[in-house]
């Protein structure tokens, strides 16, 4: 009963012409845009937060969000191993994301990464690609072993949302690529993507990852 592209919100998110259609009233739509996030956010620690969903793509190896063998802090961390090529998981954020003001006011996005072999992949925020009409566009830092030594030890990686590129975007539906064109917009971010961009980390494992935030630092 919800729109296409909602967070599925039962007080502004209702697709209210199907209900009218099957009968049902639905409550009044508040039609609120989502107020932009003006302080530190929570996304994983043991599990998503509140209006955070986990969800993965996986040709190969292993994910999961509640290993127990390696944990940096509380009960849980995520295990990602032996992934292939363009493998990922990710935190949606239920109708969207406005980052923009923690943008402005020098946040970071820091979480916890232990690898146990070399390693180089993407973390990303996302833009909607719920309609025909949008593009993903995302915002990128690619980690690497300058960043994340292969050492089996737990790293604090801090991320400042001011130095992550513009690097366009995939239409999964088109089947096409799209060149930055500095479109990105941090005011509706659908997502966190963990992607497997640069390589298969077939046997270059990054083993665990624990406790992601934005925050100041």
């Amino acid at each position: 009963p919800f729109k296409p592209v909602s967070g599925g919100r039962f007080n502004a998110d209702l697709n209210v012409p199907l209900l009218d259609a099957l009968g049902f009233t639905a409550p009044p739509q508040t039609g609120e845009s989502n107020p932009p996030v003006t302080e530190a956010l929570a996304i994983y620690d043991d599990y998503p937060a509140q209006g955070i969903l986990s969800d993965g793509w996986q040709k190969s190896g292993v994910l999961n969000f509640y290993e127990t063998s390696k944990v940096a802090s509380g009960k849980y961390s995520i295990l990602w191993k032996d992934s292939a090529q363009y493998d990922s998981f990710l935190f949606g954020f239920q109708g969207g994301k406005d980052l923009s003001s923690l943008v402005k006011s020098g946040y970071s996005l820091e979480l916890k990464l232990r690898a146990t072999g070399p390693v180089k992949f993407d973390i990303r925020f996302m833009n909607s690609d719920g309609a025909p009409a949008d593009i993903p566009w995302r915002m990128v830092r690619t980690i690497d072993t300058s960043t994340l030594p292969p050492d089996g030890e737990w790293h604090l990686v801090r991320i400042p949302l001011t130095e992550m590129v513009d690097a366009g975007a995939w239409k999964q539906s088109q089947k096409k690529w799209f060149d930055s064109t500095g479109k990105f917009s941090w005011s509706n971010v659908v997502s966190l993507q963990v992607a497997a961009e640069e390589m298969s980390l077939a046997g270059s494992e990054i083993d665990h990852l624990d406790r992601v935030r934005l925050l100041v630092v």
